[in-house]
């Protein structure tokens, strides 16, 4: 039996020479392997470095074009400032908004009710042979409220905006008379045809209308922003359609919110009236609820955004949806101009 020293001895022993050079093996196995590893994790840091600085790129070049782009609607919006800088009274003979008497205003029969809400009511009424729509102001609007709303509409001359004939002030409530824009004798409205089987059945909205109908909107939108102007208040309540089925033409309604571009307000509320805001108006910009922004183009841009998704959603055409959230992007910096989403849109519809 052998002692304990002599197991002392076994396992002190020196490996031998072979034993070293597999361990010399082993550990220059292991550092290769360390280095390579190291090599590959640098090379993966140095092309993902790569790869940031190329998107950062890109994002600073965007947020130029971004840039220009409104820096050109402000010297546009800036060259027009002797034409916006009272948009109180519109053109006329002596230079006023034209009067229509209301006595001169014939009641039309069986015609199906027009758009209530905060401002006041709407009525179709015969003007010389024309039908209109008499836009009646709540008691407590101003004059100054109704005359700049017809002021900004008289300025405008686009087929997606109102066209306003004039306006009466010598009694409360105080009204507006512009042409009437509807279907059936009633003014058809894109929630109508987005929220009703009985007018999607009638219209038959695809895509092929959809697409249509955003770019044409987004035309007029275009052209209420080149022209120095806000809307503040685009929302599917606020298109109404007229034409044909097969050729259906969207106006840009409601300019009780408008104003001009160099005048778009900051909104200064409390924490409860940004929550009730959101719940109640949720088609406004977040910015301008928390009050970080004015009204600006990027604001009704955003506005616009929640009208191209739900249209997109509506006729299940994901790209079109996809735009719609580009452009109602929380991140004003994210969000799209209207040049890029016509764009778009008329390479959608040439699929």
């Amino acid at each position: 039996m052998e002692s304990s020293g002599d197991e002392a001895k076994k396992q002190s022993r020196e490996n031998t020479l072979k034993e070293k050079r597999a361990m010399r093996r082993d550990r220059n196995k292991r550092r290769k392997s360390e280095k390579r590893q190291m090599r590959e994790k640098l090379k993966e840091e140095r092309e993902k470095g790569l790869e940031n600085a190329k998107v950062a790129s890109l994002e600073a070049q965007r947020y130029k074009a971004i840039a220009r782009k409104y820096l050109n609607l402000w010297q546009k919006a800036a060259k027009r400032s002797d034409t916006w800088q009272s948009t109180k009274t519109g053109p006329g003979a002596d230079g006023k908004m034209k009067t229509i008497s209301r006595d001169h205003l014939t009641h039309v029969k069986d015609h199906k009710k027009l758009a209530k809400g905060a401002f006041g009511k709407c009525k179709i009424k015969m003007y010389q042979g024309q039908l209109v729509v008499t836009k009646e102001f709540r008691k407590e609007v101003s004059k100054e409220a109704v005359m700049k709303e017809a002021g900004i509409l008289s300025r405008l001359s686009h087929p997606g905006v109102p066209f306003v004939l004039g306006i009466d002030l010598s009694r409360n409530p105080f009204m507006m008379v512009t042409l009437f824009y509807g279907i059936d004798m009633s003014n058809t409205t894109l929630f109508e045809l987005l929220n009703s089987d009985k007018f999607n059945a009638e219209f038959k909205l695809d895509q092929s209308k959809s697409i249509s109908i955003t770019i044409k909107l987004a035309e007029t939108l275009s052209y209420i922003h080149d022209n120095g102007i806000l809307h503040n208040d685009i929302k599917s309540d606020n298109i109404v359609f007229y034409g044909e089925n097969t050729q259906l033409k969207p106006v840009l309604i409601d300019f009780g919110k408008a104003c001009a571009m160099k005048e778009g307000k900051f909104y200064k509320l409390s924490k409860d009236e940004q929550l009730k805001y959101k719940k109640n108006h949720s088609h406004i910009a977040p910015e301008i609820v928390d009050g970080s922004e004015p009204q600006t183009a990027s604001s009704d841009m955003y506005s616009f955004g929640l009208v191209v998704q739900k249209v997109g959603k509506f006729v299940c055409w994901k790209e079109l949806e996809k735009l719609g959230d580009i452009c109602a992007e929380p991140d004003i910096a994210k969000r799209c101009t209207l040049t890029f989403l016509m764009d778009e849109c008329k390479l959608l519809s040439k699929q």
